[in-house]
């Protein structure tokens, strides 16, 4: 027992992997029988229709990014902001999402590809996680990992977040592993993820930092910044409305404003910055989904923690993340699925090594 927790099984991490795999395919299959009757807008299922999460934002988006009308209309949009001073009242989001829809041709009667898709993207996404952290995962970080609820859940929803959630595990597969095999692609995976959600202007601001050791020679070291430059400008423009109109909303909005407006109180940012992690009360009211969500609540804060350690790109990554939330937008762990897993594994297997030590102690 003492091995498998101390990750000396060199093929422990591939059965936990298949493991992960065939859970999701079970409860994927479950849920086409038994629809889950709570969440944004049950009964959750392939089988169902929905626009809960944010898809009603993506389904209506849709007209924007399917002719030249639509973009010359979201053109206005910036043109008016940015020459004219007009303050934005649509908030365009990421256009691959809208992309996906119209491709897959979500519906009322089709329903079941998308749902399909997301589900292949999420699998996809835990089978490269578990891939860069083979050396690090025993078995009581393995199973966390596998089990966690979180990213099934948001699979389960057909949720925006898992595009962003697929496209970052491919860059940290570059960045925590293959430092020079795959350096070439860090900037389309940049713009992939800012074509996903705002949240990968914090990777195109991490990409700056990059070492030159994870590129062949100088002049393709510069033209990466260079592309990431862009990228990054661009990011910034294009979510512009996005954050305004959000602060709108939440001004408008008295709970919202509530949880997310801390000011300069200490106390209330701390509260935050834990609500973030999922500490604070399930929307379905279930007693074992509070469980769930503080449990891994625990783990996410320490990993959050270790994290900052592990890699300097990462942390570049996180910790903008972190305070743009604590300080200006709805705190919702949503926001950093991208960095959750990572953050499992790495608290997990601290909190082991440190039973252990208390264990040898006595």
């Amino acid at each position: 027992m003492q091995s498998l927790l101390l990750n000396d099984n060199t093929n422990l991490w591939k059965h936990l992997l298949i493991t992960a795999i065939f859970s999701r395919i079970v409860i994927l299959i479950l849920t086409f029988f038994i629809p889950i009757p709570f969440g944004p807008e049950p009964p959750i299922s392939p089988l169902h229709y929905q626009q809960g999460v944010d898809l009603a934002a993506y389904i209506d988006a849709i007209p924007y990014f399917s002719s030249f009308v639509g973009l010359r209309e979201m053109g206005l949009i910036y043109y008016e902001m940015i020459f004219l001073g007009v303050y934005p009242e649509v908030r365009p989001p990421g256009p691959i999402y809208s992309w996906f829809l119209m491709g897959l041709r979500y519906s009322t009667e089709n329903t079941v590809a998308l749902s399909i898709t997301i589900f292949v993207m999420e699998s996809l996404t835990i089978f490269i996680w578990f891939n860069i952290l083979k050396k690090q995962i025993n078995l009581f970080s393995g199973l966390l990992l596998a089990f966690m609820p979180h990213s099934i859940w948001f699979g389960l929803l057909i949720s925006s977040d898992i595009f962003i959630y697929f496209f970052s595990s491919l860059y940290f597969y570059i960045v925590l592993n293959q430092p020079s095999r795959f350096y070439k692609f860090v900037p389309l995976l940049c713009l992939l993820m800012v074509l996903s959600k705002p949240t990968g202007i914090v990777f195109c601001l991490g990409s700056l930092f990059l070492s030159k050791d994870y590129f062949k020679n100088n002049s393709e070291y510069f033209f990466s910044m260079f592309l990431m430059i862009l990228i990054l400008f661009f990011s910034i423009i294009y979510y512009l409305p996005y954050f305004l109109v959000e602060q709108n909303v939440i001004a408008s909005n008295s709970e919202l404003k509530e949880i997310s407006h801390a000011g300069t109180s200490v106390i209330k940012n701390i509260v935050k910055f834990f609500y973030v992690f999922g500490f604070h009360p399930s929307e379905s009211n279930l007693f074992f989904a509070e469980i769930i969500r503080y449990f891994y609540g625990f783990f996410f804060v320490l990993g959050f923690f270790l994290s900052l350690n592990f890699n300097k790109t990462f942390a570049i990554i996180i910790i903008p993340s972190i305070l743009m939330l604590v300080l200006f937008l709805v705190p919702s762990w949503r926001y950093i699925l991208p960095f959750l897993p990572l953050f499992i594994v790495l608290s997990s297997n601290f909190f082991v090594k440190q039973l252990f030590k208390i264990n040898m102690q006595r």
